[in-house]
Parts: structure tokens; C-alpha cells; sequence
């Protein structure tokens, strides 16, 4: 069975005897605790035997964000065998969604002129 995959979030800090080194933020309960200190938010998992980092940001909820996409993207991994998605797959889902704005815009855009008619019509009598 494979294991569940967890992404940790942890920071680069330097100790006062100058040496950098990885600390995981320690966590309240189920939030984790924002140091204010210098250094680098990163985020870790395991790759087969390898393990891997990538820095997720500036601010909290960057890396928090950052952490729920690499999370759902090694489940999706695991669910569809360790193979990425096609990108062909990708560009074309992006390509239908912006060939369909335009004629939505402009369906709403009537939709909301029609409406601004009819109400300015009851207010001149």
C-alpha cells in the first residue's frame, strides 16, 4: 500500500553560530506558527527514495497555497498511475474556456443593456 504523501513546510534559518540549516514551523493545534524572523519558507516531500524541496513563497498564505497544490498534485500522480497530465490536455482546456468567454460576455452584456431599457423606460413616465 502506499504511503500517504505529506508536504512539510519548513524554513531555512541561520542559528546564532552563523549555520543555516531546515526547521520545520511548529504547529498550534492544526495552524502552524509564523515566525517573523529572515529566512527561507519551503516546502518538502518525498519522491520515491529521493527527497525534495521548493520554495513556496513570501507570505502565509503563499505558502499555504503553494503546500495545497503540490499536495493535490502528488494524489493525482498516485491516482493516475505516476503519470503526469498531458499538456496538450491542459492547453486545451484552457483554449475552450477562453473561446467560450467571449460569446457569454456578450450574451450577459445584452442581457444587462435589456434590462437597463426596460427599467429606464418606467422611470420617464
Amino acid at each position: 500500500m502506499a504511503r500517504p504523501k505529506r508536504v512539510r513546510i519548513i524554513k531555512k534559518i541561520r542559528e546564532p553560530s552563523g549555520v543555516w540549516r531546515f526547521a520545520s514551523l511548529e504547529r498550534i493545534g492544526a495552524r502552524y506558527g509564523w515566525t517573523r524572523g529572515p529566512g527561507v519558507i519551503s516546502f518538502e516531500w518525498w519522491q520515491g527514495k529521493k527527497r525534495r524541496r521548493q520554495t513556496a513563497g513570501q507570505t502565509p498564505s503563499e505558502v499555504l497555497e503553494a503546500q495545497r497544490r503540490k499536495r493535490n498534485e502528488l494524489i493525482g500522480q498516485i491516482l493516475s498511475g505516476g503519470a503526469a497530465p498531458p499538456l496538450s490536455a491542459v492547453t486545451a482546456s484552457v483554449v475552450t474556456v477562453a473561446s467560450m468567454s467571449r460569446p457569454l460576455f456578450f450574451r450577459a452584456s445584452r442581457s444587462y443593456q435589456s434590462r437597463l431599457v426596460l427599467h429606464s423606460d418606467k422611470t420617464r413616465r
